[in-house]
């Protein structure tokens, strides 16, 4: 066979089957990625979006909001959702007629029309916070539920004098720019443009996302109290969120097949594959070899792929990688990617994480609950004490 140029970083992430939280380290995992993968299963759980709520104090509102709006609010070129309507634009032709007076302030027909529009694609309601402090009704929808729920917010919070100066306004809308890759006020018009939204229109309800958080963020984190005893309590009534499957650390020397390769090709890689197995076999060093041959991005560390739980890894190099000892080398594996010799490195057995190294992530989980509750609640208080006339 001629000599073969190596192809070296061709595939990279394609070795596992999926996406996933594996530990992708290439020494013993650090307790933060055991902690980690805890994290991202409680948040799926959880009712509410997390870190929604945690936020430490005012002064920290804005540099939340950086992080999480232009998320948001890019989506879908540029489309505002999560405690909004979209505002009436300027060319709207809807007739407006008022569906609901909300202390001394209506909400039109217009407005929840295009609202409804908005809130049809299923992907916007996710990132919608749910209504909570009002009942449906044939009369009184999803929809105009948010509607009313933000302006009793807004009319709260002018009542304690929260408000967002043009400083920490500007500071929002710069990070939504910078994310777009977008240089200028001329640029992002353009971009809201396609969605209908003039850059007033946006810039408006960013705003009032921004003073509704600092009223939650007053009013709602202050009264959540937690107790040692109650975050212990979770971990012991809860042991299969902190439970780490088994894992294995893994090397591997991959031999690339390109994808237009003919037979004799195919056969010839196969066969200098055989080759480089039986070195390994004989002796030859597994890290030096990988570094010479194999064409996987991680070659130049001598083939350590990390750690992988079971059912990550692509099925056919899955199916008897577990089964090896450690220190042992597999048969030469076929995939779509090529010819594969693994190692097993390492072999972690199933564990429970400590609640030392938990505490922190309980708490957290236990305080967003705490006030998603006390925020509907208060959220109802504030409905209960309000005027609201339907006139649909």
């Amino acid at each position: 066979m001629a000599q073969r140029t190596k192809v070296q970083g061709q595939y990279p992430g394609q070795f596992q089957s999926a996406p996933s939280d594996r530990m992708n380290t290439h020494s013993e995992p650090q307790r933060a990625n055991m902690k980690m993968v805890f994290s991202t299963r409680v948040e799926e759980s959880l009712p509410v979006k997390a870190g929604f709520f945690n936020l430490i104090s005012e002064n920290q509102v804005v540099s939340y909001l950086q992080r999480r709006i232009p998320t948001l609010a890019i989506l879908y070129g540029g489309l505002l959702v999560a405690l909004l309507v979209m505002a009436k634009t300027a060319d709207s032709t809807v007739v407006d007629r008022v569906v609901a007076i909300v202390n001394q302030e209506v909400i039109t027909l217009s407005e929840l029309e295009l609202a409804n529009t908005q809130y049809k694609n299923p992907l916007l309601r996710e990132l919608t916070l749910e209504p909570s402090g009002l009942p449906e009704t044939p009369k009184l929808n999803r929809t105009l539920r948010i509607l009313i729920e933000k302006k009793l917010q807004l009319q709260a919070a002018h009542k304690r004098g929260i408000a967002v100066g043009q400083e920490e306004l500007q500071q929002v809308l710069e990070e939504i720019k910078h994310k777009q890759g977008i240089t200028n006020d001329a640029a992002l018009q353009q971009l809201l443009a396609k969605e209908n939204l003039t850059l007033s229109d946006y810039t408006r309800e960013i705003k009032d996302q921004l003073i509704i958080l600092k009223l939650i963020n007053r009013e709602i984190r202050s009264s959540v109290v937690l107790h040692e005893e109650e975050i212990n309590a979770y971990y012991r009534t809860h042991p299969e969120q902190f439970r780490l499957p088994e894992r294995i650390r893994l090397a591997q020397v991959l031999i690339s097949v390109p994808k237009d390769a003919k037979e004799q090709e195919i056969q010839d890689l196969a066969e200098h594959t055989r080759k480089i197995r039986n070195q390994l076999l004989q002796g030859a060093d597994f890290d030096e070899i990988a570094r010479k041959y194999s064409d996987g991005p991680e070659a130049d560390q001598g083939g350590d792929l990390g750690y992988f739980k079971k059912g990550e890894l692509m099925k056919e190099i899955d199916k008897g990688t577990f089964s090896l000892q450690v220190g042992e080398i597999s048969d030469v594996v076929r995939t779509p990617l090529g010819f594969h010799i693994i190692k097993l490195m390492e072999k972690k057995t199933a564990e429970i994480i400590s609640y030392e190294e938990v505490k922190s992530q309980v708490e957290e989980l236990l305080f967003l609950e705490k006030t998603d509750m006390a925020y509907r609640l208060w959220l109802k208080r504030l409905r209960d004490q309000a005027y609201v006339e339907l006139k649909m």
